[in-house]
């Protein structure tokens, strides 16, 4: 079971490293590079968690470049997706070869591929979309309650690196709601379940307080509550 998921994993990682742009390769890539290298904000949303994320890659003790390294967060998520999408279709169908199939076409799609190899915010965000939907699907297919409050922490993360998972949330919900909407109408599940989603929202801290060190890079401007 773990053979074909592991060498998706390697095989697809060992590909995006070997061709990880060293460079600004284009589109926001250098907004992003800038915003890490002085601890700054980027343009809205702020994407704080690339940007933290960008801020701990770029402390790797590797003699390459700031864009190299920041890229390895595409080049991860990207390798991790690719075996998010080989898990959904093997828990949809049973079938290990379509499964294997889909997601070497995802791996090698060629949007999907040049986002693995730069350092964007895209790939991290296919990332999210991917497990939140796997994490729904296995929540239906086991009725186990970890996977529903992994769905909500995730969601928060997702939503706080890239607003466009907003659009997704609709169609979780419904999945989750004729699976088992009598859940929601328990306290103690609903109270867990925002703990951690504002859990999975807190990178947005970053945001304020990098702000109030008044960096070179700050699209989000002064700390106000209106920006904020």
């Amino acid at each position: 079971r773990i053979l074909p998921p592991l060498f998706l994993f390697l095989v697809t990682f060992l590909i995006y490293l070997h061709n990880a742009s060293p460079s600004v390769y284009g589109g926001d890539v250098g907004d992003m590079l800038s915003a890490i290298a002085v601890r700054g904000i980027p343009h809205p949303s702020g994407y704080p968690l690339f940007t933290l994320l960008g801020i701990l890659f770029s402390f790797l003790p590797i003699p390459q470049t700031l864009a190299w390294k920041v890229g390895l967060i595409s080049v991860f998520s990207s390798s991790v997706s690719v075996v998010v999408m080989y898990l959904i279709i093997f828990e949809l169908v049973q079938k290990r070869l379509l499964a294997f199939v889909t997601a070497l076409t995802l791996a090698f799609y060629y949007t999907f591929w040049l986002y693995a190899e730069i350092a964007e915010v895209f790939a991290l965000t296919n990332f999210f979309i991917l497990l939140l939907f796997f994490l729904a699907i296995v929540y239906i297919q086991k009725k186990k309650i970890i996977f529903l409050y992994l769905l909500f922490f995730f969601a928060g993360l997702a939503v706080g690196h890239h607003e466009i998972t907003i659009l997704f949330l609709p169609s979780l919900a419904l999945l989750v709601l004729r699976a088992n909407r009598k859940i929601f109408l328990k306290p103690v599940f609903v109270g867990k379940s925002f703990l951690l989603f504002f859990l999975g929202f807190l990178p947005y801290l970053y945001i304020p307080i990098a702000a109030s060190f008044d960096p070179p890079i700050n699209w989000m401007g002064k700390v106000t509550l209106e920006n904020v």
